[in-house]
């Protein structure tokens, strides 16, 4: 850890040890390394003889709740979400408001105490932010951290902290410093992180309406192209997403697993209508496409190789919107 780095550890350290109550955010559509973090992080504080509560904005995934503290986290309304003065408000694995409170017009009713991440760019104003870009994950900086500042990581913190880190890496395909993460793992397992209950919980635990709505994005899927670009394409509507259940999870599968994964073709996108009129799209890509940056002209974010974005508007008018955006991105 560099000299600045380990100023700004003690610092966010001395902050989290002076204060009783902390509440610690997990992002909307939470992912492993946000829960993993923050449930890491939560048993960290607790060990320390904080009280802790743990917020997201949306359910957190049933295939998530094997992680200790997960079950405790409590699905809020960040527009009326009333914090106490007396309590440290900690944001992790977020680079904007809307991230947080899962929202694009709901704002934080209250200035995180402390950030925690590892986006490209990172919006959050806190007089303690700690962001690495370079990192896999914010678990990754979590488990810096922790080292740095010689905290015991148990079998359980060592779960929650492998779990954000094989998530955010999607199981080690896509890892930022390889060597560096090999090395944390080996160190996590050591601790006695549960590798098997996370491939059980997380990648083997699907129902059988989740795999035939992959299915469908599958059968969705085009190749778009112009002169300019071509890249990979698939969107399922809501009354299609309804019919198998709403799983949650599966656009994200979708995109990791195969839409980056493409001979001769560095970029997929997915949608899925989450909600009648309002589209959520996934970004993936490889090579030199920096997902982040076209994910910002739809008012989304991320890092350079996956990113996500919200659209609002009739199902066939945004994929509409979709195709005509990217290409006019790359035109120019």
């Amino acid at each position: 850890m560099k000299k600045q780095e380990e100023k700004k550890a003690q610092m966010i350290w001395k902050r989290l040890s002076l204060a009783k109550k902390m509440v610690i955010n997990v992002h909307r559509r939470p992912d492993l390394d946000s829960v993993g973090s923050a449930t890491a992080l939560a048993q960290v504080l607790e060990k320390q003889g904080k009280k802790v509560k743990l917020i997201c904005p949306h359910q957190i995934p049933e295939e998530f709740l094997f992680l200790k503290k997960a079950r405790e986290i409590k699905t809020v309304d960040f527009a009326n979400y009333y914090f106490h003065p007396d309590e440290i408000f900690v944001v992790l694995d977020s680079a904007a408001s809307s991230i947080i409170t899962g929202d694009t017009e709901a704002e934080i009713n209250r200035q995180p105490d402390v950030v925690i991440d590892h986006h490209e760019i990172n919006s959050l104003i806190s007089p303690l932010k700690f962001v690495r870009k370079e990192a896999s994950a914010t678990a990754e900086i979590l488990y810096d951290l922790f080292s740095f500042l010689k905290v015991e990581i148990d079998k359980d913190i060592a779960t929650s902290l492998l779990a954000g880190i094989l998530g955010d890496t999607v199981f080690l395909r896509y890892p930022n410093s390889p060597l560096k993460i090999f090395k944390i793992i080996d160190r996590l397992l050591e601790k006695g992180a549960d590798y098997q209950k996370i491939i059980f919980h997380a990648l083997d635990s699907f129902s059988f309406l989740a795999i035939k709505l992959l299915g469908k994005f599958l059968e969705k899927m085009e190749i778009v192209e112009n002169k300019k670009t071509r890249f990979v394409f698939s969107a399922v509507n809501f009354e299609e997403y309804f019919q198998f259940g709403c799983p949650q999870g599966v656009r994200e599968m979708a995109a990791d697993l195969y839409f980056r994964s493409f001979k001769n073709i560095d970029l997929g996108v997915v949608g899925l209508e989450e909600e009648k009129g309002k589209m959520v799209l996934s970004f993936r890509s490889k090579g030199e496409i920096d997902v982040s940056q076209l994910a910002k002209i739809f008012g989304g974010g991320g890092h350079k190789h996956a990113a996500g974005a919200t659209l609002e508007g009739s199902f066939d008018k945004v994929k509409k919107e979709v195709v005509k955006k990217i290409f006019d991105y790359f035109r120019e």
